[in-house]
Order: structure tokens, then C-alpha cells, then sequence
């Protein structure tokens, strides 16, 4: 490097000549040492150095880690089209860098050209945006349930950036199913996921910083294939004739799976009274579907077995849904026969002088010899609305008793006649 600086002094020596021959302040630099300058790829920047008592003493820009000499005084030296050299009146001399690349990072030096060369040294950082290669790093993947998986995510800049993995929905990565461990992110350009589930499907983000914006990330989907799944929230349906009802099944499956319903052995058609809808997607994941048939009104020719089915390229499977009749809440038992009994005791004595009409005239005459205790007592039932007290009243006159007592025995001759046939 000594012989580099040992050159240029030369150089600007048969260019330009030492300076009189008079004694004269010596050129020199203002402050101890260049400023340090960082900027990112791509942008222009100027590397400054302030000199004084120049007088005919000539500036050169060198880039010290290339051995390269850039500018003397005025003139561009290099054929890089992106260098230029300006100044400040003589005492600030100024090196231009447009479009900065990687390669133009380094020490400069400015040097004045005594007969032994002054330098002062500077250093350029240019930082570079982190930039994820694709070639080097994974696309969308598929793979089955219950196999390994390793995504790779490489990434350029400067400074080196570093990579870390995030799934896309914030849920953590599974990275020991065997432990139960689970981590919101994890650090480093390959992923390691052992035996993935269905659990493990999504879009993972490969995120490379550098602290130099912008931010750089790359989404990679994670599918995993499985054989259809079947669940059945209620396998066993009673409904009331004429009432509505929705059957469900739930399926799961990865790539999705074709999904129908068959009523004892025959696929249902949606034009057969029957409405059927397939729900998916959010809040869901993706991998589940949802199968409702809605029946408006169901008849009797309803009753009897629904087969959900599901199949895809994995596999197929189905479940079993039995739709059966409940009793109506307004069938009545049939009514209950009561059956009334009544019972008539009839008391027979000897006949007796005087007796008429038969055992009826023995009860007349038994009713006659109570009177006499005054000890009377009369039961009569009817279903006359006519309230007939006052014909066996106890109190009256004789010729009333006597009416009374004709009455009671015509009627008690054919009651008994009744209950005789």
C-alpha cells in the first residue's frame, strides 16, 4: 500500500508540478479523520475532505482495499461512469458515488500531494435490503398425513439477514408432537416439521431482516392429504309427521373430497323436496366441509336411512343417519267404558189380608206402618226436572197422603216390572 500512495505522489508530481520554491505553510487537513458513511444499495452518497493551505498542492481519491486511484484535483482517473470529484472553492473536495453498489463498499483515502503524501482515511458501509432467493428456497408443498417435512428459506444482504418462521394464522408450529412443544416462531433458514397432521396444514412465512428496511417474507402453503372423515352429530332422528328436519354430517378431508347423500340406497336430488347446502371456509379450516338436507315437511315416504358420502383420492367413507317417526303429542288413549252397576234389594214378606197388587203393596203397606213411628224416610231418584217433595211430604191432610200414596205405588209397579225384564 506504501507504494501505492508513494505512486500517486508521483503521479501528481509530473502532472502538476511541485509548487514554488518560497518557503510557505504547509497543506494540511482539517480534522483528525474522514467521516464513516453508511448507506443503503442503490442510493448516492459523497465522501467530503476539507484541506487547507493548499496553494498548487493537488486532492487525489483513492479506494485504499482495491488499490485504485479514482480522481486527481478535478479529473475522474477511473472509467467507473459513476464516480465524479467536485470542490468547495479549493478547500472541500467532494467524491461522488452514484447508484451505490456492494462492491464500492471499502476505506477511501484523500491524499494531497507533499513531497511526503498526507492522507486521511474513511470507510463506506453500504448495507443491502435483505432479498430471499427462490431458487434456494421452497415452494408450495403437498404431502400425506404422517410424513416429514422440511422447508427451506435462504436469504441475501447485508448485513446477513436473519430468517425466521411464523405461521400465517399466529397459531404456534408443532416442532415435538411426541412432547406436546409448540413455539410462535422459530429462527433459521430450514423447518423442520416431524409427522405432519392435518393440524400442521396452512401458509408458513419465511421473514428475512437485517435491520436494513424493507422487511422481506416469502409464504409457503403447506397442504396434507387424508382420506375422508366422518362425523355425525345425531345418527339416530325422531320427528313428528308433517315436522321439518335438518340432517348433518360433518366430513373432513384433504384434497377436498366429493360429497352427496343417498336415502336407502338412491342418491337424493335437490328437486326431490329436499334442500341441500355445503358449508366451508372461515372460521372453519380449510379441510372441513359441512353437509345439511333440510326436509320442509316430512311425510312417510321420508322415514327410513340417509347415507352421507364423502370421497377423494385418498379415499372414501360415509356416515349413517336413521329418520324415524315419533307419536304425535295429540294421540289420545281410546276412551275408557265405565260401566254402572246398580243394584236393587227388594224385601218380600208374607202376604196379607188385604194386600193388593202384589210384594209392591206389601212395600205400600210397610210405608204406611212407618208413618206411624213418624219415623219416615223417602229415597227416590229421577231425572225429572220436577221436584216431586211436595206430593211425600210427612204433613198434609189424609185425602193428600192418600193421593200420594196411589202415586208412589203406580210408579213402584213399574219399576219393578222393569227390573223384572
Amino acid at each position: 500500500m506504501l507504494e501505492l500512495v508513494r505512486f500517486a505522489a508521483v503521479v501528481l508530481l509530473c502532472v502538476y508540478g511541485i509548487s514554488g520554491t518560497s518557503i510557505r505553510p504547509e497543506p494540511n487537513f482539517v480534522g483528525s479523520s474522514l467521516k464513516n458513511i453508511t448507506v443503503p444499495e442503490g442510493r448516492d452518497v459523497v465522501l467530503s475532505c476539507t484541506v487547507k493551505n493548499l496553494d498548487g498542492h493537488k486532492v487525489a481519491w483513492i479506494h485504499y482495499d482495491r488499490s485504485a486511484i479514482l480522481t486527481v484535483d478535478k479529473t475522474v482517473i477511473t472509467r467507473n461512469q459513476r464516480i465524479g470529484v467536485s470542490h468547495e472553492g479549493h478547500h472541500t473536495w467532494n467524491l461522488h458515488i452514484r447508484d451505490v453498489q456492494r462492491t464500492d463498499a471499502g476505506a477511501y483515502m484523500c491524499q494531497i500531494n507533499t513531497a511526503k503524501a498526507k492522507t486521511r482515511m474513511g470507510h463506506l458501509t453500504v448495507v443491502v435490503p435483505p432479498k430471499i432467493e427462490d431458487s434456494q428456497s421452497s415452494s408450495d408443498k403437498v404431502r400425506t398425513e404422517g410424513s416429514d417435512v422440511t422447508l427451506q428459506c435462504h436469504a441475501t444482504g447485508s448485513p446477513k439477514p436473519t430468517v425466521t418462521w411464523k405461521r400465517e394464522n399466529g397459531t404456534p408450529i408443532n416442532i415435538d408432537k411426541a412432547n406436546n412443544i409448540s413455539v410462535v416462531h422459530v429462527e433459521g433458514t430450514s423447518l423442520l416439521l416431524h409427522k405432519v397432521s392435518r393440524l400442521d396444514m396452512g401458509a408458513y412465512m419465511c421473514i428475512a431482516t437485517n435491520g436494513v428496511p424493507p422487511t422481506i417474507s416469502k409464504r409457503i402453503q403447506l397442504n396434507v392429504d387424508f382420506p375422508p372423515m366422518m362425523w355425525v352429530p345425531a345418527q339416530q332422528m325422531n320427528v313428528y309427521y308433517g315436522q321439518d328436519a335438518t340432517l348433518v354430517c360433518v366430513v373432513e378431508a384433504h384434497p377436498d373430497a366429493l360429497v352427496y347423500w343417498e336415502f336407502n340406497g338412491q342418491i337424493v336430488q335437490e328437486n326431490q323436496g329436499y334442500h341441500m347446502k355445503i358449508l366451508k371456509g372461515p372460521p372453519s379450516p380449510k379441510y372441513k366441509t359441512v353437509m345439511k338436507m333440510y326436509i320442509p315437511r316430512v311425510l312417510r315416504h321420508h322415514f327410513g336411512t340417509y347415507a352421507c358420502k364423502a370421497k377423494n383420492p385418498r379415499g372414501d367413507t360415509d356416515g349413517i343417519i336413521t329418520l324415524s317417526e315419533r307419536p304425535s303429542l295429540t294421540s289420545q288413549p281410546p276412551p275408557t267404558t265405565t260401566t254402572v252397576t246398580t243394584t236393587t234389594t227388594k224385601t218380600t214378606r208374607d202376604w196379607k189380608k188385604g194386600d193388593m197388587y202384589g210384594s209392591s203393596l206389601n212395600e205400600f203397606n210397610d210405608l204406611q206402618s212407618q208413618k206411624k213411628r213418624k219415623q219416615i224416610e223417602y229415597h227416590y231418584e229421577t231425572t225429572s226436572r220436577y221436584d216431586m217433595d211436595h206430593l211425600y211430604a210427612p204433613h198434609g191432610n189424609n185425602s193428600n197422603q192418600e193421593k200420594a200414596s196411589l202415586i208412589f205405588t203406580f210408579f213402584a209397579v213399574i219399576l219393578t216390572s222393569k227390573l223384572i225384564s
